[in-house]
């Protein structure tokens, strides 16, 4: 089994000492630069020792699309390709296989993964679920900072979750475009609005109607179960991909773009039938009446077609704008 390293050097005492710092500063900042947010994110202003997690009563996620998904059968329609359509195609079809080429976690990636999961995870559960959908690295470290609940990111942590964000992840068998250039890009709330009873925010303008067109002509049995995505939010659901494929990264990335290469943080959305689960998820949601109607409508795209190029499973809930 090939298990290539998909991160250099992250515990790498030597990179640590002949940089003196982490990749952050390499990348063009000495020290984060806070900047205020136009609406405040709803956080407790007393010390945050004295609070549990936020409830937010109405920003519970409709559905969490982080868990390992079922193969529905084999029966994608086939699209010459390139060369090595083969393969290629096998890959994106048994999506929760794994493949002698696959690029898969080191024992201490691992354990740093699992590390800085963790503390994400605590960021979300301290500022709860619709925040998270659109808080920035930078707000995420800073809290990080702030409460205890959740403790300070350390060197190693950032410097892990940098070279995830910056790798060349091709070598992974993902083609997809890259679609955030920065770490430290942030989702502006003027820019979106919240979606009722879902926890999740569509983009204003084209994103916002196309939603709302939808629901018009499907009828109210289809939901948003999945909208604006922050650099953190890809980085939770991400890593709780890679956990749940036995860290194979490359498994994972075949099921879930990696950050920076998620189309969700410039508009696209998911969207399933209402009371249907996790089954929004698989192909399953193919079958579904929601879905029929959607297609016949003429004007909605799927982002992952059967025969996609970015080495993406297909996702027949994943609407592109």
């Amino acid at each position: 089994m090939d298990r290539r390293r998909f991160i250099k050097g992250i515990l790498s005492g030597a990179m640590i000492s002949l940089s003196g710092t982490v990749l952050y500063r390499h990348f063009g900042r000495q020290t984060p630069e806070w900047i205020e947010r136009n609406i405040t994110l709803g956080l407790p202003h007393s010390h945050p020792h004295d609070h549990d997690p936020l409830p937010f009563a109405d920003e519970q996620p409709i559905l969490e699309d982080g868990a390992s998904q079922p193969v529905i059968g084999n029966e994608l329609e086939l699209d010459p390709i390139s060369d090595e359509q083969p393969s290629y195609l096998a890959k994106i079809q048994n999506f929760d296989a794994s493949f002698n080429d696959d690029v898969w976690l080191t024992e201490s990636e691992k354990a740093m993964l699992n590390q800085t999961l963790k503390r994400i995870n605590s960021v979300k559960n301290t500022i709860g679920f619709g925040n998270f959908n659109v808080v920035s690295f930078d707000e995420a470290l800073r809290y990080g900072r702030s409460f205890s609940s959740i403790g300070e990111f350390t060197a190693a942590e950032i410097e892990f979750m940098e070279q995830l964000f910056y790798d060349d992840v091709s070598r992974l068998g993902f083609f997809g475009s890259r679609v955030t250039e920065n770490l430290t890009d942030r989702i502006k709330l003027s820019d979106v609005d919240k979606i009722p009873r879902t926890g999740h925010y569509l983009y204003k303008g084209d994103p916002l109607n196309l939603y709302n067109k939808l629901r018009e002509d499907v009828g109210d049995t289809i939901i948003l179960t999945s909208g604006v995505r922050s650099v953190m939010k890809q980085f939770q659901l991400f890593m709780n991909k890679v956990v749940s494929s036995d860290y194979n990264i490359s498994r994972a990335s075949r099921s879930l773009a990696p950050p920076a290469h998620t189309f969700h943080s410039v508009g696209d959305f998911d969207v399933g039938k209402v009371g249907f689960g996790l089954d929004n998820f698989t192909n399953r949601f193919a079958e579904t009446e929601e879905y029929r109607r959607m297609i016949e409508l003429g004007y909605i795209e799927i982002r992952y077609t059967t025969t996609n190029r970015d080495g993406v499973r297909y996702e027949p809930w994943h609407v592109r704008v």
